[in-house]
């Protein structure tokens, strides 16, 4: 029987940076679908199952509290949600955390962590 393979569910509309993510995830066996609103987000997720979200926090401010409440109310409550966002914008990161995002994390320790990251959600039962 072929094994399914696992999606992460990316909100990232830095061409760059979302193809470092997807790279990172073909590596381990992950797909990424990667969108570049939250509209588009909201609309994927209600599609189909992923092993989790990496949120860009900046591109989701406007709508934190509604983008997560449509990803757990398609995918599950206990549905992981990563946001990541500038080290510097302290009260986004703090209201995200506080809407359920979790982890939240600087952008650079993002990147440091990405493939650990990505890995726990390859090992999710999704």
């Amino acid at each position: 029987m072929p094994v399914e393979t696992k999606t992460v569910l990316v909100l990232c509309d830095d061409l760059i940076f979302s193809s470092k993510i997807s790279g990172e995830a073909r590596a381990i066996g992950l797909q990424a679908k990667v969108v570049k609103t939250v509209d588009k987000l909201v609309e994927v997720s209600s599609c189909e199952k992923f092993a989790g979200a990496l949120i860009d926090l900046g591109i989701a401010s406007p709508e934190l509290e509604k983008l997560i409440t449509e990803l757990r109310a398609s995918q599950g409550v206990n549905f992981p949600c990563l946001g990541y966002g500038s080290h510097v914008d302290v009260e986004l990161l703090r209201k995200a955390r506080s809407l359920g995002y979790d982890p939240v994390l600087p952008r650079s320790k993002f990147v440091l962590e990405l493939m650990t990251i990505l890995l726990s959600y390859s090992n999710n039962n999704c």
